[in-house]
C-alpha cells in the first residue's frame, strides 16, 4: 500500500507541473486573445530553417528554392523576440533542418529560452546528429506506406533511414511520430494497415493528410494527389479505425472528417495571422506557409501583430496539413481536438518535467 501512496504522490506532483507549464505558455490565454479580443499572438511558430535537402521527393520542390539562411545569431535573436512575443511552441522544419551545422545550438538555446520544440526531418542524418536533439519535445518522420511505396516517393533508401531513425529516437527517449502523405501510390487498405500496424508496434502516433495539389514549394500540378473516390475511402477507414479505438491515429475524428472533403473547399476557422505563424528561411514572417501563396500575403512585422491581421487568411477553405488543421479546429474550441491537444501537450510536459 505504502508502494501503491508514493506513486500516486509522484504522479499529482508531475501532473501539477504539467498543469503549471499549461497555465505558464498562455495555451487558454492565446486562445481567449484570439476569439474575443481578435488580438494576434503568435504562440505557434512553424519555422523553414533551410530549403536544402538530401532527398529530392516526387511531390515536394522546396529543395529547388534557393535564398538567403539566417546565421545561428540571426535566428537566436529572432528565437528571443518570439519569446517576449509569446510564442511557446516552434516546429523547425525544411528542407532538411539537420543539415544545418548548428541545428543543435538553435535548439538548446530556443529550449533555454523556454520554448516548446519539435522538429522534421527524413532521418537520414539522425545517427550523426542525435546528440544535437536532447532539448526536443517530438521529432516527426515522414513514411508512406512499405519500402516499395515510400521509396518510389521519397528515394530509394528512404524507408530504412526512417525505420532506423524511428527505432534511435525511441532508444534515446525521444518522443517521436509518423506522418503519411496520401498519394495515388498508397491509396490502398493493405498500405494503411501496414502503416498502422507499424506505429502499434513502434508505439507510436501516425497522423495522415493528403497530397497537395500541387508540389510543395511550386505551383506546378502534383501528379500525385490522390484519385477522390479512392482517399475517401481511406478517411472514412481511418475514421472508423480511430472510432473502434486506435489510439496510433494522430488525427483526431474532427480533424478526419474535415480532411474527408479534400479537394472539394471546407470552411474552416484559421488561427493562422492569429495565433499560429510561418518563419522563412531569410526571417520574414507569414501568417501561413501552408495553403496561401507568399505573394498573396504580407510580411509580418512582429512588433506589430497586433495590429497586422488579414481577413483572408481568416477565411481560408483550404487547408489540408493535419497539424495546421488539428490547431485550427482546437481554435474553433472543437471539444475533441481540444481533448486530444492538452493529452498531446501533456505527454511532451511529462518529458519536460522529468528530472
Amino acid at each position: 500500500m505504502a508502494r501503491i501512496d508514493f506513486n500516486r504522490n509522484q504522479a499529482r506532483g508531475k501532473m501539477g507541473k504539467v498543469y503549471k507549464k499549461l497555465l505558464k505558455d498562455n495555451l487558454l490565454v492565446a486562445l481567449l486573445k484570439f476569439k474575443f479580443l481578435n488580438i494576434a499572438y503568435p504562440l505557434f511558430i512553424s519555422w523553414r530553417l533551410t530549403t536544402r535537402c538530401n532527398l529530392h521527393c516526387a511531390n515536394c520542390h522546396v529543395w529547388k528554392i534557393s535564398g538567403r539562411e539566417l546565421n545561428t545569431s540571426e535566428v537566436c535573436n529572432i528565437i528571443d523576440k518570439l519569446y517576449s512575443r509569446g510564442t511557446r511552441y516552434i516546429s523547425f522544419t525544411g528542407g532538411e533542418p539537420l543539415l544545418r551545422d548548428d541545428i543543435g545550438r538553435i535548439l538548446d538555446h530556443s529550449s533555454e529560452r523556454g520554448l516548446i520544440n519539435s522538429l522534421n526531418t527524413n532521418g537520414i542524418l539522425l545517427k550523426d546528429k542525435i546528440d544535437c536533439l536532447r532539448s526536443i519535445s517530438r521529432l516527426n518522420l515522414s513514411l508512406d506506406g512499405p519500402e516499395g511505396i515510400n521509396d518510389a516517393l521519397r528515394g530509394k533508401g528512404a524507408f530504412k533511414s526512417t525505420i532506423t531513425a524511428v527505432e534511435i529516437a525511441k532508444n534515446k527517449n525521444v518522443p517521436v511520430s509518423l506522418t503519411t502523405v496520401i498519394s495515388k501510390l498508397n491509396s490502398d487498405f493493405k498500405y494503411i494497415d501496414f502503416l498502422l500496424a507499424l506505429a502499434e508496434d513502434y508505439k507510436i502516433e501516425i497522423g495522415f493528410q493528403p497530397a497537395s495539389l500541387c508540389c510543395l514549394g511550386s505551383r506546378e500540378i502534383n501528379h500525385l494527389s490522390p484519385i477522390e473516390r479512392t482517399y475517401k475511402e481511406i478517411i472514412a477507414y481511418l475514421i472508423n479505425k480511430k472510432l473502434s479505438g486506435n489510439r496510433f491515429i494522430l488525427n483526431s475524428i474532427a480533424n478526419l472528417k474535415h480532411l474527408y472533403s479534400f479537394p472539394e473547399e471546407r470552411k474552416l476557422s484559421c488561427l493562422a495571422g492569429k495565433i499560429m505563424f510561418r518563419m522563412e528561411t531569410n526571417g520574414s514572417m507569414y501568417a501561413c506557409g501552408w495553403g496561401l501563396n507568399k505573394e498573396r500575403q504580407r510580411v509580418r512585422k512582429l512588433e506589430h501583430l497586433e495590429n497586422n491581421s488579414d481577413s483572408e487568411v481568416s477565411q481560408c477553405r483550404s487547408c489540408w496539413t493535419h497539424s495546421a488543421v488539428e490547431l485550427n479546429l482546437i481554435g474553433s474550441l472543437d471539444v475533441g481536438s481540444f481533448i486530444s491537444a492538452i493529452r498531446r501537450f501533456m505527454g511532451i510536459c511529462y518529458k519536460s518535467c522529468e528530472v
